[in-house]
């Protein structure tokens, strides 16, 4: 398969979302949901960015001794490494949903009542090898139900939320990080106000812009909510100060007393400035990943904003300025938001990101952008789609695969 995009297609009946369970189930370690899919093997076999190794997932599907059904997974760092061994039978698996669907012979059985270890352990390795992101919102789960009985919201509406909760986690993550880098930032500004400045800095002055150094300082004191009218006055007789001591300056003529100390402090004002605007860059870069999908995903609506509020969840807003809830979202803006938002709170790591049908709801135009939009916002995604429409796939022809021309 495509590193970057792959799309299964083919008409009604070709088996494209039961070949995508089996890839979910089997990915996930859902080892459960496995059970219920009609398979005797299947293996992946996997590539990391920058790692030379290959690591491997094998899995067959049998029966154990007394003839429930048993999955064997044997999971490799790589093709020469022995490969750890886990075995699942339906007898391991507890719930009376479960027995009566596992069960195939008629005589009574004792059931776990704990997860098995082995159903932990194989999740856990797995998740070691691959990171998995799975949406399929406008399709029935495979539930017991009891669990079908306690769901009130629409599948759409549970994954909207739950990706706008995910939201306030990731972000408060962004958050921890720029802050972190503000305290640097700090810690460097104050260093400056005891470090020894003299002749042999002198030299950086003829980078300085006295009203470029006026506009970060702004920048500074706003940062640390220090209002204008505390420092404006102090600010502009500096600067003037500062335009006249560095009119004044020449590199190789002497320098006046008054000027000299203008300088000094010059300096270590340019010293600050310049790591003010690395922190402004860093800062940047770690809130790319949430501006970029903001950014995209309001120029795809349409009469609507979403913005992210001090408390790191999303807001809607309509083009008169009336907040909107998630719930007053139409199905198509709800599907947009959840594959924008999914792609995004995978981090920009590398994933296997796989959806059925993901076109469902979306306007043309949205088709034709979704791929490209998922690919900026999280360039090292392998997407694996299953979809019925030529707009999803685009400029990605060469990455399809029939389902029905395979046997």
């Amino acid at each position: 398969m495509d590193a970057d995009v792959n799309f299964f297609i083919g008409r009604n009946g070709t088996g494209k979302t039961r070949l995508m369970n089996l890839l979910n189930f089997a990915l996930s370690g859902d080892a459960r949901n496995l059970m219920q899919v009609e398979f005797r093997s299947v293996q992946f076999r996997l590539s990391r960015p920058r790692d030379r190794a290959r690591p491997f997932i094998r899995i067959s599907r049998g029966t154990d001794e007394d003839g429930y059904v048993e999955l064997t997974y044997e999971l490799g760092t790589s093709s020469k490494a022995k490969p750890q061994t886990f075995r699942i039978s339906a007898s391991d698996i507890n719930g009376p949903w479960m027995r009566r669907q596992y069960r195939l012979l008629a005589e009574p059985r004792y059931y776990h009542t704990d997860e098995p270890s082995d159903l932990a352990g194989i999740k856990i390795s797995i998740n070691r090898l691959i990171q998995l992101s799975w949406i399929s919102v406008h399709r029935a789960a495979m539930e017991t139900p009891e669990e079908r009985e306690k769901r009130f919201e629409s599948p759409v509406d549970r994954k909207a939320h739950q990706v706008a909760r995910d939201f306030g986690v990731y972000f408060s993550i962004l958050d921890k990080a720029a802050a972190e880098e503000t305290d640097k930032f700090q810690q460097v500004y104050l260093l400056a106000l005891i470090s020894p400045s003299g002749f042999e800095a002198l030299s950086s002055l003829e980078t300085v812009n006295p009203e470029d150094e006026k506009a970060a300082i702004r920048g500074m004191f706003a940062e640390f909510n220090i209002k204008s009218g505390v420092y404006a006055s102090k600010l502009e007789n500096f600067s003037k100060r500062m335009a006249k001591a560095l009119a004044n300056y020449d590199p190789k003529g002497p320098v006046e007393a008054n000027d000299f100390l203008v300088l000094t402090d010059t300096i270590r004002i340019h010293d600050a400035v310049k790591e003010w605007h690395k922190l402004l860059e860093k800062r940047s870069s770690i809130y790319a990943p949430k501006d970029t999908f903001v950014s995209i995903i309001n120029g795809m609506l349409f009469k609507k904003k979403i913005s992210i509020n001090a408390g790191n969840q999303p807001v809607f807003h309509s083009d008169n300025g009336e907040e909107l809830s998630l719930e007053q979202l139409s199905s198509g803006e709800k599907q947009l938001f959840i594959l924008l938002g999914e792609t995004l709170l995978q981090r920009q790591q590398p994933c296997i990101f796989m959806a059925d049908e993901p076109e469902i709801s979306l306007h043309i135009d949205w088709q034709e952008r979704l791929v490209p939009s998922l690919r900026q916002i999280n360039p090292n995604a392998q997407i694996v789609f299953a979809t019925h429409s030529p707009d999803v796939v685009g400029a990605y022809g060469d990455n399809t695969i029939n389902l029905e021309k395979m046997g």
